[in-house]
C-alpha cells in the first residue's frame, strides 16, 4: 500500500513539474494559497497541498517535532529534485 501511495505521490510531482508558473498560480488562487515565488517555491506549495497528509515521507517519522507543512515541503522539495 506505502508503494502505491508513493507512485501516486511521484506522479503528481510529474505533473506539478510540467505545469506553467501561470498554472501553478491559478491553481494556487483557486486554493486561497500565496501566488509570489520562483517556480519551486510554487511547485512545493501546490505539491504540499495536495500530498496526503498521512506520513508523506519517511523524515516524519525521524523528525516527530516537525509540523506538518514543514514536513510536507521537504517530501516535495526532495521530490522535486530527485525528479
Amino acid at each position: 500500500m506505502a508503494g502505491y501511495a508513493h507512485d501516486q505521490i511521484q506522479a503528481m510531482v510529474a505533473e506539478v513539474k510540467k505545469m506553467t508558473v501561470e498554472k501553478l498560480k491559478t491553481l494556487l488562487r483557486t486554493e486561497g494559497l500565496p501566488v509570489s515565488g520562483v517556480k519551486s517555491e510554487l511547485q512545493i506549495r501546490t505539491i504540499a497541498r495536495t500530498a496526503p497528509p498521512e506520513r508523506p515521507c519517511t523524515s516524519a517519522s525521524t523528525q516527530p517535532d516537525l509540523d506538518l507543512e514543514q514536513t510536507l515541503k521537504s517530501c516535495a522539495t526532495r521530490m522535486i529534485n530527485l525528479a
